[in-house]
């Protein structure tokens, strides 16, 4: 059990990929470092996102986290429904709409109440797979099934 956990654990070290394009401003180096998919994001990040934390312009979505959590998810409801329920046109749309990330969260009513409460203590933070997996929700999720009405 235990060597099987260890090799678990080397194989997630190989794959180990970046949230592609989300770079984080560093003001000691003056240079901008892209931010590994398990990187603690922390509030000081979401308080300045699209100025110091940003997201891409444009995204390659195959190497998006995200992009791959969404392949399995298709899987599991094709598996479940079948093919026909999915509309994969939606589903891409929605994957490739993670460029405007930044406009999603500073429009979360979460990071709004943060933003007002002022005081000089912003108290908000969220994982990115998560923000992407609420904007994704928000705007694509229901409209990427077909259902008949």
């Amino acid at each position: 059990m235990v060597s099987s956990l260890r090799c678990r654990r080397a194989w997630l070290r190989q794959r180990q990929t970046r949230e592609n394009g989300f770079t984080l401003y560093n003001s000691s180096t003056g240079r901008s470092e892209e931010l590994n998919f398990d990187d603690c994001i922390i509030p000081d990040y979401i308080e300045s996102i699209g100025v110091c934390f940003k997201s891409a312009e444009q995204f390659d979505s195959r190497k998006l986290c995200f992009y791959q959590f969404a392949g399995i998810y298709y899987k599991y409801i094709t598996s479940l429904f079948g093919k026909e329920i999915v509309d994969v046109n939606v589903m891409m749309n929605g994957i490739n709409s993670m460029s405007n990330i930044n406009t999603y969260i500073q429009n979360l009513p979460e990071v709004q109440k943060a933003l007002r409460q002022g005081q000089g203590k912003f108290d908000y933070v969220a994982p990115i797979i998560i923000l992407e997996g609420m904007k994704f929700y928000d705007e694509y999720l229901m409209k990427m099934f077909k259902l008949d009405k």
